[in-house]
């Protein structure tokens, strides 16, 4: 597929990395020179420069024979444009990010439709639902439903607690099965596991089991659900106000943030909240507004070195669950590392939509989940599928990748060495980035 990306900045370079490693074929159009240069030698992709709301420049580096136009430029209004143009060129599909939640909404959907952009993403509203779902499900990292819950994939971190630590997966093979270990992080690295790999302590496994398992999840990985309540927020920028939003229905929500005029736009934004005008990295000030006595703490000051340490004191306060928001994808392992509940990257999210459309344009891939270095595909089976031929154990798969769950007949069910899988089965993938491509010749 051929995937035009205009837009050179952080949001675009890291997609245009990622589509690449899945060997697309990614254009990406930009105005700054050196970041293109770098792209150009480090990547393999086309570079070029040139003006988003040029139809000649559009043409000129490939858009009107674009399958995908994805449009993340800074400001909103190019983006819309600069899709609107790109449709009249030629290409046959556009998304633009935007930075309004109203647009998402009829007539204003529609209306843009009609107009050639057919797909908006509003990351800070995708980062709202991860927070609202992480506070749901609080002794989980990540959370993701398959038709209604049939089967559920969730990364949980293992504590020293927990009894699976120093269980080799062959023995919980050999035990009653109510989940599957689909993949699991340890540092830096994801592993897609085997039966000779060996949980650990600190472990992030990612885990997929039917409704019948979940119940027994948290205590089997040393984790115990929270009731939350009150909620406090560091930081009052955008991501913040949409947030704060969209949890004022169901949370006590605290915001503090020490510019004046932040405060004010919450203010005028989401009325139901209790704001602070203070700084959130003073402790006295933390203190004073009971944040020791948060059941949650969500820390979206814009900055990934302020968001990591105000969580830290949030930790030492003994606040029971810690959200922070870490752009820079180098600080997510130590983040991490450092107990942070649960991490919010607008990038990852971002891609995560933009995959579902790249893969369901492939295949028929109605979900995808994009994690730090891997995803989770839910992926329709063909009529032709080569892993309809034979039992799991017998398909060879490559060892970037593994079956941990399927649905069929609307139900859930966990996949072991003997399933043979069915067309039209809804099978869960996980695989690790830059192996997405070696699924279309499988499951097609």
């Amino acid at each position: 597929m051929r995937i035009f990306i205009s837009g050179d900045g952080e949001s675009g370079t890291y997609m245009a990395k990622l589509l690449s490693d899945e060997n697309q074929d990614v254009i990406i159009m930009g105005n700054d020179e050196a970041r293109l240069e770098n792209l150009d030698a480090r990547y393999n992709m086309i570079v070029a420069e040139g003006n988003p709301l040029s139809v000649s420049d559009l043409k000129k580096a490939g858009a009107d024979k674009a399958d995908l136009f994805v449009a993340v430029n800074h400001r909103m209004p190019v983006n819309l444009t600069a899709c609107q143009l790109a449709r009249m060129a030629g290409a046959r599909c556009t998304v633009a990010r935007v930075d309004s939640g109203e647009l998402l909404e009829e007539p204003s959907r529609s209306f843009l439709a009609g107009t050639g952009v057919d797909t908006m993403l509003f990351p800070e509203l995708l980062a709202a639902a991860e927070v609202k779902m992480a506070l749901k499900v609080n002794w989980a990292k990540s959370w993701f439903e398959l038709h209604q819950g049939l089967l559920t994939v969730t990364a949980v971190r293992l504590r020293e607690t927990s009894p699976l630590c120093g269980l080799q997966l062959k023995e919980l093979a050999s035990t009653r099965r109510t989940f599957h270990v689909a993949a699991i992080k340890r540092g830096r690295d994801i592993l897609i596991p085997r039966g000779s790999d060996t949980l650990e302590a600190n472990d992030t496994v990612y885990l997929v089991t039917t409704p019948e398992g979940l119940p027994e999840l948290p205590g089997l990985c040393g984790r115990k659900p929270v009731r939350i309540r009150r909620v406090t927020i560091a930081g009052a920028g955008k991501i913040s106000r949409v947030t704060a939003r969209e949890l004022a229905k169901e949370y006590d929500v605290t915001v503090i943030e020490p510019d004046r005029e932040l405060c004010r736009r919450m203010a005028e934004t989401v009325p139901a909240v209790k704001i602070v005008n203070a700084d959130y990295r003073n402790l006295d000030v933390l203190r004073e507004e009971h944040a020791d006595s948060s059941d949650a703490f969500i820390a979206f000051s814009g900055s990934t070195e302020s968001n990591i340490v105000s969580s830290m004191v949030a930790r030492e306060f003994g606040v029971p669950m810690v959200i922070a928001e870490i752009e820079d994808t180098q600080y997510i392992a130590e983040a991490e590392s450092l107990n942070i509940d649960k991490v919010i990257n607008k990038k990852l999210i971002t891609s995560s939509h933009v995959l579902r459309i790249i893969l369901g344009r492939d295949i028929n891939t109605p979900q995808v989940m994009s994690l730090e270095s891997a995803c989770v595909a839910e992926i329709v089976v063909g009529d032709r599928a080569k892993v309809t031929q034979r039992p799991v154990r017998e398909l060879r798969l490559p060892r970037s990748m593994t079956i941990a769950g399927l649905i069929r007949d609307g139900h859930g069910i966990l996949v072991d060495g003997d399933t043979r899988i069915r067309q039209g089965d809804h099978v869960v993938v996980v695989c690790l980035n830059g192996h997405l491509h070696a699924i279309e010749p499988l499951f097609g």
